[in-house]
């Protein structure tokens, strides 16, 4: 019988070690969402995939559909974020919005833009992490998600202009309706912790 590869990009978001040198890896995925997959004989020094499946890394895995459980057959060389974080803060803001990701994403199903706004708000976060920077790219991930539905000047965080340039054009005036509407989204989602 023969399977059905697939090559997307994905940001892993936890592993666990299993068995004897394999690995269950969560991943977000371009192409099918939030996923679980095995990644066998991973933890052996000779593995290739070793590194690119480390927690917090982003990277481009090859996965196959199996009877019970996808598996990842390869991976390309990834990018950590968290150990390119340049301190302590931007590594606590990027940590903060990938367990809001792994809280609010569920389910495997393609989100192309979802994970452009993912990707974007992690890699931001993991350079030039800042509390508004924060605010801003959680506001624009539930808005994806359709747990917040924007109006007013508040619209303008989600153009296409890249999140850097949303940053640098924010009006701080903006601060109490844009929390205003992350905490009742929050608050309506009930998976705030």
């Amino acid at each position: 019988m023969a399977y059905t590869t697939y090559t997307t990009d994905a940001l892993v978001i936890a592993a666990r070690d299993r068995g004897g040198a394999d690995r269950s890896v969560q991943l977000f995925t371009e192409t099918h969402g939030m996923l679980s997959a095995r990644a066998s004989s991973v933890r052996e020094e000779r593995s290739k995939m070793r590194y690119s499946l480390q927690p917090f890394s982003l990277t481009t895995v090859t996965l196959i559909r199996g009877k019970h459980e996808w598996r990842i057959t390869g991976t390309l060389p990834g990018h950590n974020v968290f150990w390119s974080a340049p301190d302590r803060a931007c590594r606590a803001f990027m940590l903060k919005f990938i367990r809001l990701i792994d809280r609010y994403i569920t389910g495997e199903e393609e989100g192309a833009e979802l994970y452009r706004i993912a990707k974007e708000g992690v890699l931001y976060l993991a350079t030039s992490g800042s509390e508004v920077a924060y605010r801003i790219a959680t506001f624009r991930l539930l808005a994806a998600l359709g747990y917040i539905a924007p109006a007013g000047e508040l619209t303008a965080l989600l153009d296409e202009r890249p999140l850097a340039d949303i940053v640098h054009a924010y009006e701080p005036a903006l601060d109490g309706q844009l929390m205003k509407d992350i905490n009742r989204a929050l608050s309506v989602s009930h998976l705030s912790s």
